[in-house]
């Protein structure tokens, strides 16, 4: 019986000192209203460092590559028809994850006026058209009632894609009316990788 209990005591305590615990995940935040990046390296007990590239990271495990909760707004208008403002970017780098998910939440304000106001929200993988993907856009049209009130149409936009390679990942809002505007603001910008 004092055996048993001994090893009851004891083998947790060794148990302990060598079996690796998670103590913190490094985080580099910069301060002033700027973008939380995370570098998604694992920090053991022991002091070592687990990459998010090891094999240790399981598949389907979520990584934060940016948190940029920095708010932003703009006015986009439209002379001739068809403009747009880029609300956020990213600079994707390259990496082994099986997919990237994209995510943002905002709205879309402004007086109401006697004219029709619409437009929509989406999210660009690449530089250049053709673009290597362009997500399901959220579209929105505000009807002509005259002067006086304000008008308030929230977002939220969630689009996951397959890329490897490094490239530019941006939300963009378009104004697709002549001679019109409208505001816009974006509270979060989020970037994740699955493994």
């Amino acid at each position: 019986m004092k055996k048993l209990l001994f090893a009851l005591l004891f083998i947790p305590s060794i148990c302990y000192g060598i079996i690796p615990k998670v103590s913190k995940i490094n985080i580099s935040e910069i301060s002033n209203g700027n973008p939380i990046t995370f570098n998604n390296d694992i920090q053991l007990k022991d002091g070592s460092v687990v990459s998010s590239t090891s094999s240790f990271v399981s598949s389907g495990t979520i990584m934060s590559l940016s948190q940029d909760v920095a708010p932003q707004s703009g006015t986009v208008g439209s002379i001739y028809g068809l403009d747009y403002d880029e609300m956020k970017t990213y600079t994707l780098p390259a990496n082994t994850y099986s997919k990237v998910r994209v995510r943002a939440n905002g709205f879309v304000f402004g007086p109401f006026s006697n004219i029709v106001l619409e437009g929509y929200v989406e999210i660009l993988v690449g530089t250049n058209s053709p673009y290597i993907y362009t997500s399901y856009p959220i579209s929105f049209r505000v009807p002509a009632t005259g002067t006086g009130d304000y008008f308030y149409l929230p977002y939220s936009i969630e689009y996951s894609f397959t890329q490897t390679s490094s490239t530019l990942i941006t939300l963009r809002i378009w104004n697709i009316l002549t001679n019109t505007q409208f505001n816009w603001y974006v509270s979060n910008f989020v970037v994740e990788g699955i493994k």
